[in-house]
């Protein structure tokens, strides 16, 4: 009888151990973007912590959208650009007071022109993506060299608005700017 329950405690014990690691070589294996927190460097994109913001889930999704539709096919610094771009906007104030006033005010985002894409359900592994990138901005991260964007666009695009000597960074296919021709728009 003893012998069956050091047996079994036992087995209890490699189970346990072998669950364990089998967690922590699986979370090894996943990809993330670390935050840094050292000085920062003009010329290095990169992640840091700040306030949490205190937003309703719709905001979230607002959010969440624009990322998606403005930059799913980007990576995941990408993604957390336009992000930026989009908190910076709301924190100016000019495009509005909440998440969907900026996300969705007149002709800022050419995705919310289509009722089509206004409407639809998103799904699949970007908008996975695009989602935890739009909570984990709502819990604080930030992108250190973009707090001052408040423009961007593809690189494919030339637009009449393009603003050179504002030009911040390109991540991905997309180019951000502190201000815009003829704007008198920027963050001091």
């Amino acid at each position: 009888m003893i012998v069956r329950v050091i047996i079994s405690v036992v087995a209890i014990i490699f189970t346990l151990i072998y669950t364990i690691t089998n967690h922590v070589v699986e979370q090894a294996k996943k990809p993330e973007i670390k935050i840094v927190e050292s000085k920062p460097d003009r010329n290095v994109i990169q992640l840091y912590q700040t306030n949490k913001m205190h937003v309703k889930d719709k905001q979230v999704m607002c959010l969440a959208r624009n990322i998606f539709f403005e930059a799913g096919i980007e990576d995941r610094l990408g993604k957390y650009a336009v992000g930026q771009v989009t908190i910076n906007r709301l924190n100016h104030g000019y495009w509005g007071n909440t998440i969907c006033d900026v996300v969705y005010s007149k002709a800022q985002f050419s995705w919310t022109k289509s009722k089509k894409l206004r409407r639809a359900k998103v799904h699949g592994e970007n908008w996975e993506e695009s989602y935890h990138v739009a909570l984990a901005m709502i819990n604080g991260i930030r992108v250190r060299n973009l707090e001052r964007a408040l423009f961007y666009h593809a690189t494919y695009v030339n637009p009449f608005w393009r603003l050179s000597e504002s030009k911040v960074a390109q991540i991905g296919k997309h180019i951000f700017y502190e201000r815009a021709e003829g704007s008198w728009l920027a963050i001091d």
